[in-house]
């Protein structure tokens, strides 16, 4: 707020051009400054509430609302950052795409409100097995995406076997599965020093080793070759 004198109207509109966001004119009157004061905290109040809401929305404009996980647009916005971090400092990264066995014929034995429950518990096994640094997304329908920065093959494969194992022990009666009970596939790729290619590529590769292991069988994890 500028305190300018009655005449200095050009110096008053160079201040608010500057970034000033009020006057009050010489001789100060403290309740006109009162008066300004309190639109002035009315205002930045506002603004403080709209910025609020902005990040409200923001976050659950990336947020899966069934299983509280990330969705598809900030697994894109991670993998993009991710990748181009990968890129420069050489860094290796796996994904791991997963998807719940007969899971068409879970919903229709079991209803879609049990299968609304089924996703929501293994979207919390999977968050549970993965590390602080890793992402866990819904990738659409019950699909999911695991990101695991600076993870080889290897530990990716031990990674996501503990997952589907962790899965397969909460013992959901899935009558339509062959084991009996709710189980998941996984395939995993790899972006390492010898093999960069871009992230749709990446995904593309877990998308074909995860076909992999459903025709090997089901309830287990493939590795892109």
């Amino acid at each position: 707020m500028l305190l300018t004198s009655q005449g200095s109207r050009d110096d008053m509109l160079a201040g608010l051009q500057a970034g000033a966001d009020d006057y009050v004119t010489k001789p100060l009157d403290p309740f006109v400054l009162c008066a300004r004061l309190l639109v002035a905290l009315r205002v930045t109040t506002l603004h403080a509430d709209l910025d609020h809401y902005r990040r409200v929305l923001s976050e659950q404009a990336r947020t899966d609302p069934l299983t509280g996980l990330n969705n598809r647009l900030k697994l894109a916005e991670d993998l993009e950052r991710l990748h181009a971090r990968s890129e420069r400092y050489e860094h290796d990264y796996c994904l791991a795409m997963c998807d719940v066995d007969n899971f068409k014929s879970y919903n229709d034995i079991y209803g879609h409100q049990a299968g609304g429950l089924a996703l929501r518990t293994v979207a919390a096994a999977l968050a549970n097995e993965a590390r602080q640094s890793d992402g866990v997304y819904r990738f659409g329908g019950e699909e999911f995406l695991l990101v695991l920065p600076h993870q080889t093959p290897t530990g990716a494969r031990t990674l996501v076997q503990r997952a589907l194992a962790a899965v397969q022990a909460m013992d959901i009666t899935h009558s339509g599965d062959p084991s009996g009970s709710l189980t998941l596939s996984a395939g995993i790729s790899a972006c390492t020093t010898g093999h960069r290619l871009s992230p749709e590529q990446i995904l593309g590769e877990a998308d074909s080793a995860l076909y992999a292991a459903k025709a090997a069988g089901r309830n287990r994890v493939e590795l892109a070759q």
